[in-house]
């Protein structure tokens, strides 16, 4: 559980002082010499204005890794904006990925995994 508090402290950081979405998943996270967590991988990151709270995607689409994007992220629910909770539901993803060694929606493909999302009850992480 240190892994998962260190990716959160990180989240919270980058969203206070950089204001920015990181929409993370299990790959982008790295352990340093020190064992220390470390986020990487910020190409599909999003840089929030002062005045802003959340993004507003300009294309359709999925915007993350479909087994750890949020309901809004997917672009299953419309038009929306996407704030920092998608960024907690990623986190929460990651978390019981680690922990169960399995992620929280099966599928054999990006249609399955995202139909599971968001018609489907999140499964209890012990149950994975």
């Amino acid at each position: 559980m240190a892994i998962g508090l260190a990716i959160a402290k990180g989240l919270d950081s980058l969203h206070t002082m950089a204001r920015v979405l990181h929409l993370d998943k299990p790959q982008n996270v790295l352990l340093d010499a020190h064992k220390d967590a470390v986020l990487t991988d910020f190409g599909i990151s999003h840089r929030i204005q002062e005045t802003m709270t959340a993004y507003q995607p300009t294309h359709g689409g999925v915007l993350g890794t479909p087994n750890y994007v949020s309901p809004e992220a997917s672009g299953a629910l419309g038009d929306t904006t996407i704030g920092r909770p998608a960024d907690v539901w990623s986190l929460a993803a990651t978390l019981v990925h680690m922990l169960s060694g399995k992620p929280p929606y099966d599928g054999r493909s990006t249609i399955q995994i995202l139909t599971a999302l968001i018609h489907q009850q999140a499964p209890a992480p012990l149950s994975r």
